[in-house]
């Protein structure tokens, strides 16, 4: 009998020893990944994924690890129970370095998962603002907010498994049809033409394009005092199932419609098409399975709404034309 209650005791304090800090961190660790995961979603706001947290805590972790507790309490030693239940609670604490926005974006920093958006100026002037009475001159300028190119291709093809599931489906799309059936952009003259030149190296290409939406105005978009337009990013060189879902279509950039009034297209897009020219000339070093590879970004066009289009082509932005476009036959009365 006294072995027996040596070795019960033993067993307690072994799992006392396994329920430390080392196991919270690790705990924790998957709480921050599960949080991340939410974010990704995008029909869940920030809002309501923290909602989501607090009520999974509070509805299921807790009252799940005080049933449990309820049930192993008699079978612990006296000595080591209170320790013991102390640290099985810490399950709870899965959440609590995410369960606000303010921890959850000082966790990305610190773990270097998180950039502050580059505000790209577009222009800046000066304007009189009149203080105690004094008229004093104050320099305003007029930013995009720019994520950039290859600050993204870095960051997401840090992980292999999404270059190579790229590069696989690329070659894939290429050799599953007939040669001469253009059933993809990659199989196409234009991409042809793009990369005659680039024998044996590794070219993906993306588009870009532009949607406006207006912030803060439930009643829609009329006014455009709010309004942006952001420049999105997707790869054509995905399957096709998921090449149009909204968490495969990557923000590049946001421009205020005000902004765009004001100002060319050259003048707003300037960094933008920079680093499109740069990237095609200069690759970025990425790991293909295991090894250093220069990998080449190449621009495949724009794509957009009628909008959109008209305002990144410089066309008139107006529908009220007796025909909306050139080859349309039928006229705005018809």
């Amino acid at each position: 009998m006294i072995e027996d209650d040596i070795e019960h005791e033993d067993f307690w304090q072994n799992i006392g020893r396994q329920l430390d800090d080392a196991l919270l961190a690790s705990i924790q660790k998957t709480g921050t990944a599960f949080t991340i995961f939410m974010h990704s979603l995008p029909n869940y706001n920030r809002a309501m994924v923290f909602e989501v947290i607090d009520i999974f805590k509070t509805k299921v972790l807790e009252p799940l690890m005080t049933i449990a507790c309820e049930v192993i309490t008699p079978v612990i030693p006296e000595q080591e129970r209170a320790s013991t239940l102390n640290n099985l609670m810490k399950i709870t604490q899965a959440f609590d370095a995410v369960n606000t926005e303010h921890k959850f974006v000082k966790l990305l920093k610190e773990e270097c998962h998180f950039q502050v958006p580059v505000l790209d100026q577009v222009n800046s002037e000066l304007i009189p603002v009149e203080t105690d009475g004094c008229v004093e001159l104050i320099e305003k300028s007029k930013s995009n907010v720019y994520i950039g190119l290859e600050r993204f291709f870095s960051t997401f093809f840090s992980i292999e498994a999404n270059i190579e599931a790229l590069l696989d489906n690329h070659q894939q799309i290429i050799t599953a049809s007939p040669e001469d059936l253009n059933d993809n952009f990659v199989k196409g003259k234009f991409w042809k033409q793009k990369t005659a030149n680039r024998p044996g190296q590794i070219c993906i290409p993306y588009f870009i394009f532009a949607d406006s939406f207006e912030i803060n105005n439930p009643l829609g978009s009329k006014a455009g005092k709010q309004a942006l337009t952001g420049f999105y990013l997707n790869f054509p060189s995905l399957p096709r199932h998921i090449n149009g879902t909204i968490e495969n279509m990557f923000l590049i950039q946001f421009v205020y419609s005000a902004v765009e009034k004001s100002f060319s297209n050259e003048e707003i897009l300037k960094t933008l098409i920079q680093e499109i020219i740069h990237l095609e000339k200069t690759p970025l070093k990425i790991r293909v399975k295991g090894e250093d590879r220069s990998v080449y970004f190449i621009f495949g066009g724009l794509r957009g709404d009628n909008l959109g289009l008209n305002s990144l082509l410089d066309y008139s932005r107006s529908f009220v034309a007796n025909h909306p476009c050139r080859p349309q036959a039928m006229s705005r009365e018809e």
